[in-house]
C-alpha cells in the first residue's frame, strides 16, 4: 500500500506527486473535512505569506478553497491572480 499525503517523501517517482495532486483535489472538492480544513490553512498561510503552496498542489488548494469559500474568499483569489507574474 503506498500512503500520499499532503507531502512528498524523498525519493517517491513523479506519478505519486500527480497522484497527490488528483486525490487531494477530488476528495476536497467532494467535501472531505480533514482535507478541506487542511486547503483552508494552506490557502491562508499563502495568502498572508507565511508559507507558500507548492506549485503542483497550487491548482488543488485554490479550487478546493473556492468551492468552499465564501466572497472574502474569493476576493482573495483575485488578489493572487491580479499580482501574479506571468512570463
Amino acid at each position: 500500500m503506498v500512503y500520499i499525503g499532503w507531502e512528498p517523501k524523498p525519493g517517491e517517482p513523479h506519478v505519486n506527486g500527480l497522484l497527490r495532486s488528483m486525490i487531494i483535489l477530488k476528495i476536497g472538492v467532494f467535501g472531505h473535512t480533514e482535507t478541506v480544513e487542511e486547503a483552508r490553512k494552506r490557502f491562508s498561510d499563502h495568502f498572508s505569506g507565511v508559507t507558500q503552496v507548492p506549485a503542483d498542489l497550487r491548482a488543488a488548494v485554490y479550487r478546493i478553497v473556492m468551492a468552499h469559500g465564501d466572497t472574502d474568499t474569493f476576493s482573495q483569489l483575485q488578489k493572487l491572480f491580479r499580482s501574479a507574474e506571468i512570463s
